[in-house]
């Protein structure tokens, strides 16, 4: 038999072993599966914080890509338009193609327009309106022309008018507007 000391050490063992027991499946029902789910949502916020990171890596990295080529355009755009900085770049271009050809020039540039065209906040577009009169042999004014149209830089032209001169040569005038930048 067992002395009731031990009795009493075994019936307390066994109390503590069944509420040790009872607290394992109070955990295991309870706690357990609430502390899942939120572990669930943490790790599920997780993933959705990875995925916008992702996103935006991904973002970054095409406006990256964009600014790259819209900074080559910006480039090509320059040679396209005159630079505001240089404002006598187009007439000394028509005096040496003038004089390259063998013609009598007279050009006359006005001021930009007052109101600039936006192109954007950082590129803007000022246009100055021209008029160029030659003078010189028809082929000589021909060759000008030729030589004008194959320029880079963007001339609108508006007007065009040629006239024989009674000693053998031709008159030109040429008028249009030139953009700036």
């Amino acid at each position: 038999m067992i002395k009731t000391t031990q009795r009493i050490k075994l019936i307390i063992w066994s109390v503590i072993g069944l509420v040790f027991i009872l607290i394992l499946v109070w955990l295991n029902l309870f706690f357990i599966p609430k502390k899942i789910e939120s572990d669930k949502g943490k790790v599920s916020d997780s993933l959705i914080n990875i995925e916008l990171n992702y996103r935006q890596k991904q973002n970054i990295s095409n406006l990256t890509k964009q600014l790259e080529q819209i900074q080559e355009s910006s480039v090509e755009l320059s040679n396209v338009f005159y630079d505001r900085t240089q404002p006598l770049k187009f007439v000394e271009y028509i005096e040496d193609l003038a004089k390259k050809n063998d013609l009598e020039q007279d050009i006359n540039v006005t001021e930009p327009s007052r109101t600039a065209v936006a192109v954007n906040s950082t590129y803007t577009v000022e246009e100055k309106s021209f008029s160029l009169n030659l003078t010189g042999q028809t082929e000589n004014i021909l060759n000008f022309l030729k030589s004008f149209e194959e320029n880079e830089t963007y001339v609108l032209i508006t007007n065009l008018e040629i006239r024989n001169n009674t000693n053998g040569t031709a008159s030109f005038t040429i008028s249009g507007l030139v953009p700036w930048h």
